[in-house]
């Protein structure tokens, strides 16, 4: 084998040695993701309602996803522009729900427990593992 492409291939193995190392670093430092409902205005119905959820713990500066679940499991459709942003300095994001239009704003979402899941994409890039993400589970009530 050539000289030069046995150094190409150490380089390489160093390099991907540094990067699992480094991510191994952020994890450790990393405090452990929550997420929590720190706010209402009004109640959640199908019609109106809307509160706002804090996800902590994040990689600060680096982006979160997030995916949702309709009471029935069904999945819920991605917002137009995508389930993405970014965690403050601090490694914290704010999103604001607003209740009965929640996936389009063209029809009342029906009542019963909804699940998120937010993902620190960082130090979780597939969404798959559940090392780095966190659950919240909300309810939206039956409209008076």
């Amino acid at each position: 084998m050539p000289r030069l492409v046995v150094v190409s291939l150490i380089c390489l193995a160093i390099s991907v040695g540094i990067a699992a190392s480094l991510i191994q670093k952020a994890l450790a430092a990393t405090p452990p993701m929550t997420a929590k409902i720190i706010d209402r205005q009004g109640r959640c119905t199908p019609r109106s309602g809307k509160f706002w959820i804090k996800v902590s713990g994040l990689t600060p500066g680096k982006p979160l996803s997030w995916k949702q679940w309709y009471p029935s499991g069904k999945p819920y459709p991605e917002l137009p522009q995508g389930n993405y942003m970014k965690a403050d300095s601090q490694g914290n994001a704010l999103l604001v729900i607003l209740c009965g239009t929640l996936a389009t704003g063209t029809s009342a979402d029906p009542s019963g427990v909804y699940r998120f899941v937010f993902f620190d994409l960082y130090t979780n890039p597939d969404e798959r593992s559940n090392e780095r993400s966190v659950q919240l589970k909300f309810r939206v009530y039956p409209a008076a």
